[in-house]
């Protein structure tokens, strides 16, 4: 079954099937929570929480998924287990959001991360790579086409820049949402 084909049931109200292929990515995420500080039981919440995102994601009509749909649940599972592990205190090594540095109150500092962590998920792991590479561990365009495998620093500014406007309309959409 393909990404569309599932996409398509889980529209059409008949996700069981979809749904089903989507749980046998379950080990991919476990492990990722397991070495970062989590148990299985953990994993299992995280990864039914990102169920529910991609399915609820599907059923709004401007959703457009960017990567598989394996990519898409895993980058989700992560950023809620990252965002659980912040709030526990505790370390990992997929740091992206500590590193943002913004002067608002702590509550719209929360809500502004949970968009923010949204919107990131949304443009799937490659754009998350390019960007967390060059806006937060600050390595330059050369360094970053050659350690994601780019045939050259202007492929990869290419590509930075694309996810950059992926992002930005992501960020009108939920704007847009959030005023009306």
């Amino acid at each position: 079954m393909t990404d569309q084909q599932i996409i398509q049931q889980i529209r059409e109200g008949n996700p069981r099937k979809g749904l089903e292929k989507i749980y046998t990515f379950f080990p991919k995420v476990s492990g990722y929570v397991q070495q970062n500080s989590g148990s299985e039981d953990q994993a299992k919440d995280v990864f039914q929480e990102a169920i529910v995102i991609f399915y609820e994601n599907v059923q709004r009509e401007q959703f457009m998924l960017t990567s598989t749909i394996t990519t898409y649940v895993f980058a989700v599972s992560k950023n809620l287990w990252y965002a659980k592990l912040r709030k526990l205190g505790k370390e990992t090594h997929y740091e992206m959001l500590e590193e943002i540095s913004i002067e608002t109150e702590s509550e719209d500092k929360e809500i502004l991360y949970e968009q923010l962590e949204v919107i990131v998920q949304q443009l799937g792991e490659k754009c998350q790579d390019i960007l967390k590479q060059f806006y937060f561990m600050k390595f330059n365009m050369k360094t970053i086409a050659k350690k994601l495998g780019y045939n050259s620093v202007n492929t990869a500014k290419t590509q930075k820049y694309k996810c950059l406007e992926r992002a930005k309309k992501l960020a009108a959409v939920k704007l847009n949402e959030y005023s009306h």
